[in-house]
């Protein structure tokens, strides 16, 4: 938790505030510079930890 996310471009997209699996897998929950949450799946691809922090693909966050 409290892990920054990034695009692959360097933008910060926001922080990791919560981890969450339903059964389908791990989601996470990052929260947006506006306050917004939103659930990403930590998946290669669409999420992927690299070097403390976490690459996202902004695709999921729209």
């Amino acid at each position: 938790l409290g892990v920054a996310c990034e695009s692959a471009g360097g933008e910060t997209l926001g922080t990791v505030v919560a981890v969450e699996n339903f059964g389908a897998g791990d989601l996470i929950e990052i929260e947006r510079q506006d306050g917004r949450r939103v659930l990403v799946p930590f998946r290669p691809g669409i999420a992927d930890l690299d070097g403390g922090r976490i690459l996202v693909d902004p695709e999921f966050l729209a």
